[in-house]
Formats: structure tokens, C-alpha cells, sequence
């Protein structure tokens, strides 16, 4: 029995208004909550079990530390409201579920997810920092902007969603995988460890990558409008038949990477590495090459008309079959052992 007589009465409660509500240290087990208003309640370090949240509108509720075993939010709308230090998840084989919720302004803090799905809802302004996440599923869902800062996932899977713009900030994320069916206004990763992320297919406008570390990640056939990557490790990533219309590499490790087929023209790739990389019918029209290591790269049947190899070292690289390989400018060009064959510098 609770120790609020509001709920002693039953084991639902349907259409009332529970505003300006101080509810801490609640204990629920099989309730209902159903066409509920909730208005600036406190819910701190209470314990809900099986407790379902039916077509409710919940409104600055403060829902620190609470504990949500197998509890579901169907048709709710989550509105500027807190989960702090908070844990959801599952009890026994059933997942917990939110599902065609909106969740707007919503922060989510120090808090834990565990067989957790999110479907046909929509996430706007929401903030997710120094939580983790496992087996953690959206299905279907819309997000409008969302940040994930000091965050630790074993896998986040939004292909079935529609991104506008995600943030990544610190944290360690496996498995992030995009969706390849819509227009994403923009993807920031600063200082963040990314493994396994798959951007395959993706539609991205502004994509910037800082002080990260993307592990084995995957590029191949997306279209960026601009990418950034800056002082970032994304060794053996695959960029195959990707079109980028404006690209920026600076101060990172590219190494063991595929550009095979892709169209980088106007590239500016500046103190990086692209050592054993593959750049196979690459277009690098208008490229600028400033004191970057080319060393073992293969340069087969790449179009690099009008490039520039300012201060550039190319090291046993491969570069026979260049097409349209005119009008390059070299500056302090350093090639040594280099199997270049059509490979002509203009004097």
C-alpha cells in the first residue's frame, strides 16, 4: 500500500490533473496511468514495476532516481522534463517501451538503459549525457536534434529513423549506424570514440569530426556536403564511390583507408597521413596535398588534374594510369621509390 491515499484507491487512475505534486519515495507496482496530466510533479527516488503510462501529457516532472522496471509510455508527451540518475529497464524477458511518445527538451542524465525500446516517437531537443545504453532499441522514430555527451553504448542503431542533427561528445559508442533514407542536417563527434560506426548510404549536409577516434568506419557510397575531420584518428575507414563536395583533413591518421571511386574534388588534406591507403579511380581534381604522407598509396587510375603537392611525401606509392594528370603544381614534391610510370610532374 502507498503511502499516498491517492493511490490506494485502485490500481489506475484515468483523466485527472496531477499538478505542483511533491510524489517522492513513490512505490507502483501494476499500475495504469492513462490520459494523465502531469504538471511540474516530483517523482525522486521512487520505484515503478510494471507501471504503464497511457496518452499522458507529463510537463517539467522530475523523475531523479527513479527505478522503472518493464514500465511503458505509449502516446505520452515528455515535455522539458528530467531522468536523472535514473534506471530503465527491463524485468524479465519483456522489454520496457516508449512508444509514438514525443520527447521534447527532455534530459536525460546519469542514467541507465537496458532493453529499452524507443518506437514511432519523436525525440526533439532531447540531451542524453552520462548514461549508458544496452540493448537499446529506436524503431521508426524521429529525431529532431539530440546529444549524446558521456555516453557509453554497445550499440545505437537509428538506420530506421529520421536524423535532423545528432551531437557526440566525449563517450564511447559501438555500433552507431545512420540512416541512409533521409536528409541529415548535421553529425558532430568532438573527442569521441566511435567503433564500428556505419555511415554507408547516408545524406549528411554537414558532417565535422574533432579530436575523435572512428574505428573501422564505414563511408562507403554516402554524399556530404561538407566533412571536416580534424585532429582525429579514423585509420582503416572505408570512403568508397563516396561524394563529397567539399572536404577538409587536417592533422589526422587516414591510414589503410579505401577512397576508391569517390569524388573529392577541391579536397584540402593538410599534415595527415594517408600511408597504404587506395585512392583507385579517384577523383582529386583541385586537391591540395599540403605536407601529407602518401607513402605505399595507390594512386591507380585516379584523376588529379590541377592538384597541388605542396611539401607532400611520396613514398613507394603506386600512381600508373593517371588520368588527365595535367597541370599538377608540386612544391618540394618528395618522391622516392615511387612507381609512377605516367606519373609526369610538369618542370
Amino acid at each position: 500500500m502507498s503511502h499516498y491515499p491517492l493511490f490506494n484507491s485502485g490500481q489506475a487512475l484515468d483523466g485527472i490533473d496531477l499538478s505542483n505534486l511533491d510524489l517522492t519515495l513513490l512505490n507502483l507496482e501494476g499500475f495504469e496511468f492513462r490520459n494523465v496530466t502531469f504538471h511540474s510533479v516530483r517523482f525522486n527516488s521512487s520505484q515503478f514495476l510494471n507501471v504503464n503510462f497511457i496518452n499522458c501529457f507529463i510537463d517539467h516532472v522530475d523523475f531523479s532516481e527513479v527505478i522503472f522496471d518493464n514500465c511503458t509510455f505509449d502516446k505520452c508527451s515528455i515535455v522539458n522534463s528530467t531522468f536523472t540518475n535514473s534506471n530503465l529497464r527491463k524485468c524479465g524477458s519483456v522489454k520496457s517501451s516508449y512508444t509514438e511518445c514525443d520527447f521534447i527538451n527532455t534530459i536525460f542524465s546519469h542514467s541507465n538503459f537496458s532493453s529499452i525500446q524507443f518506437a514511432n516517437s519523436c525525440l526533439a531537443g532531447i540531451r542524453i549525457d552520462t548514461s549508458q545504453f544496452f540493448h537499446t532499441l529506436f524503431i521508426s522514430s524521429s529525431f529532431g536534434s539530440a546529444s549524446f555527451v558521456d555516453c557509453l553504448s554497445d550499440s545505437l542503431d537509428l538506420s530506421n529513423c529520421s536524423v535532423s542533427s545528432l551531437l557526440f561528445e566525449r563517450g564511447c559508442i559501438d555500433n552507431l549506424k545512420l540512416p541512409s533514407t533521409t536528409h541529415i542536417e548535421s553529425f558532430f563527434a568532438y573527442s569521441t570514440n566511435l567503433f564500428n560506426p556505419d555511415f554507408s548510404s547516408s545524406h549528411i549536409q554537414s558532417v565535422v569530426i574533432d579530436k575523435s577516434l572512428f574505428s573501422n568506419c564505414n563511408f562507403s557510397d554516402s554524399v556530404f556536403t561538407v566533412l571536416k575531420i580534424h585532429d582525429s584518428n579514423l585509420q582503416n575507414s572505408n570512403f568508397s564511390s563516396a561524394q563529397i563536395s567539399s572536404a577538409e583533413v587536417v592533422f589526422s591518421n587516414l591510414s589503410y583507408s579505401c577512397f576508391d571511386c569517390a569524388s573529392m574534388n577541391g579536397a584540402l588534406l593538410t599534415d595527415s597521413s594517408f600511408t597504404h591507403s587506395t585512392f583507385l579511380k579517384t577523383q582529386l581534381n583541385n586537391a591540395v596535398f599540403n605536407s601529407s604522407l602518401l607513402n605505399y598509396t595507390n594512386f591507380t587510375n585516379a584523376s588529379v588534374n590541377a592538384s597541388s603537392w605542396n611539401y607532400a611525401n611520396v613514398h613507394a606509392a603506386l600512381g600508373y594510369n593517371f588520368d588527365n594528370f595535367s597541370g599538377v603544381r608540386k612544391t618540394d614534391l618528395i618522391l622516392r621509390k615511387a612507381e609512377t610510370f605516367s606519373f609526369i610532374i610538369p618542370s
